[in-house]
């Protein structure tokens, strides 16, 4: 029923970002459609990101 096809659709959308991921990180870019073309992003996602420190934060 419906919730089977929601199922189908999570799995599918699952593998799709996973691929996305792993291309970026073989070929540090990514390619996507926009109304003037593909473009072109490049990503790091192989470095480590900066810890930040906590922040105390303010009540007033």
């Amino acid at each position: 029923g419906k919730l089977d096809k929601i199922i189908a659709y999570c799995k599918v959308d699952v593998e799709v970002t996973r691929d996305v991921h792993l291309y970026a990180l073989e070929n540090g870019k990514l390619h996507y459609d926009s109304r003037s073309g593909i473009k072109t992003v490049s990503v790091d996602w192989n470095s480590q990101p900066k810890k930040q420190e906590p922040q105390q934060m303010s009540l007033f």
